[in-house]
């Protein structure tokens, strides 16, 4: 018998692809690759077994362009796929686990690899070792949650405990509700889109741009270096306004993007204006708060906007303040980000008439955007997750990119520091995608090069 598990209005928002976590091992901690392959598919059964949702699919519904997960009770495992690579571990050891560019797309799956499954898992066997691509549904989970369900399929791996396997019968439409249409107007201005549009037309693509050529590109910034910017973007930075601090990790983002938009800046108009759309996790915004591992889609951007002509401007007259500013700035909009703003966010969701249209409008033209979204990992928990048996926990754990605009920060080793909160160590790496052109002017940058430095680069 079908069964429907029920979404939520921002799970209806989330981008309709894989979330694609990959996990590496090294062949010293498990011995026989037989062996693992078959604790990972075990693993995979009983959690398959215990909850069918996470073996059903992600299916349209008629209204709205809406999507809901159907299962049947007897739907006893996810997709579980094994193959074979020559690429070698050790090579992957040495340059950070970059696992970005064309030669690793076919570690990774997409949707339509299998059939739009909620939850899937490939491993790849490789000289020295093996990696297993973890991917789960953006209309699912979103970055916390597929940590929280990575976590669940690894204690069935190791056969612990699952404390946490009640977040799986969360109702979501419960707990993600909007608020009134007058507040949410108060609080966004305005509709999206307008009310009538119609879904039997979808826009006729532009013609192409001649073709920029396109690197994937891996760059860390140290520890050190992460505590000397924050506290220069505290001594310089004028403008503070209703922020008190700044992270680490807002300076770094700050550096970056200023960066690439003065990469860009040859290739785009000198009245555009450059965006930052950082995700924000809302659990603990949301009034009353989620759970901290709620698996379902609950983040909302935090909009920085600023001229690229000003931008440009300042970085030569003076980069200390402009730098420290737009840290401070990313904090600002990252505290915006309230019950208020998500309950209308809800809201506006909630009245689009066909949410298909977010994704089907006309595509940009391919060469250098002013725009970036930014995700951060650096304080997900996956690096801690413990597969049990001999294999023990992976030696790194990597996204894997696919889309130009999208700045990631990989997912790093966290401790608790002294206050109880989770903290990153190390170093931190981003991933993004960037034009030849682009990366050629971003390695001849002062600025960047005073604080990066790129590890992996590689044609897509």
């Amino acid at each position: 018998m079908e069964r429907v598990y029920s979404l939520s209005l921002l799970d209806q928002h989330a981008y309709r692809g894989y979330v694609n976590l990959l996990f590496c091992f090294p062949e010293t901690s498990y011995g026989s690759s037989t062996l693992a392959v078959e604790h990972f598919r075990s693993g995979s059964s009983r959690f398959g077994s215990a909850f069918p949702v996470v073996s059903g699919h992600v299916r349209p519904k008629p209204e709205q362009g809406h999507v809901k997960v159907t299962y049947c009770e007897n739907d006893v495992e996810p997709p579980f796929i094994v193959q074979k690579s020559t690429l070698s571990y050790e090579e992957l050891r040495k340059k950070t686990f970059s696992i970005q560019g064309p030669k690793f797309d076919g570690f990774s799956q997409e949707t339509n690899d299998c059939d739009n499954a909620v939850m899937a898992i490939k491993i790849t066997l490789i000289d020295g070792g093996l990696i297993l691509c973890f991917s789960a549904h953006h209309s699912f989970v979103d970055a916390v949650g597929i940590g929280a369900l990575i976590g669940i399929y690894a204690a069935y791996c190791a056969e612990r405990d699952r404390e946490q396997t009640e977040l799986l019968n969360v109702d979501r439409l419960a707990v993600i509700k909007g608020s009134e249409m007058e507040d949410a107007l108060r609080c966004h201005g305005r509709l999206w889109m307008p009310a009538e549009w119609d879904s039997s037309t979808l826009p006729v693509p532009k013609p192409a741009l001649p073709h920029f050529q396109m690197l994937s590109m891996n760059v860390e910034i140290s520890e050190d270096a992460i505590k000397q910017l924050k506290l220069e973007c505290i001594q310089f930075a004028k403008a503070k306004g209703t922020a008190s601090y700044v992270s680490g990790l807002d300076a770094a983002t700050a550096v970056l993007f200023a960066c690439t938009m003065r990469a860009r800046a040859a290739y785009v108009p000198a009245n555009s204006t450059c965006t930052l759309n950082v995700a924000v996790d809302c659990r603990e915004k949301l009034l009353p708060p989620l759970p901290k591992n709620y698996l379902g889609n609950c983040h909302a951007g935090a909009m920085v906007y600023v001229s690229l002509a000003e931008l440009l401007a300042r970085l030569d007259r003076d980069t200390s303040t402009i730098l420290a500013d737009l840290a401070f700035q990313i904090r600002r909009a990252i505290l915006k980000v309230d019950d208020k703003l998500m309950r209308g966010y809800i809201t506006m969701i909630g009245v689009e008439p066909d949410i298909r249209r977010i994704w089907s409008g006309t595509p940009s033209p391919p060469g250098p955007s002013t725009s970036i979204m930014v995700s951060s990992w650096a304080k997900v928990p996956v690096n801690s997750v413990d597969f049990g048996c001999d294999i023990g926990r992976p030696e790194a754990v990597r996204v894997h990119l696919g889309h130009a605009d999208q700045l990631c920060v990989q997912p790093q080793q966290i401790e608790v520091n002294e206050t109880g909160f989770l903290e990153f160590v190390g170093p931190l790496l981003f991933s993004t995608l960037i034009e030849k052109g682009c990366l050629e002017k971003l390695k001849e940058d002062a600025i960047f090069k005073r604080w990066f430095k790129i590890v992996d680069e590689c044609y897509v």
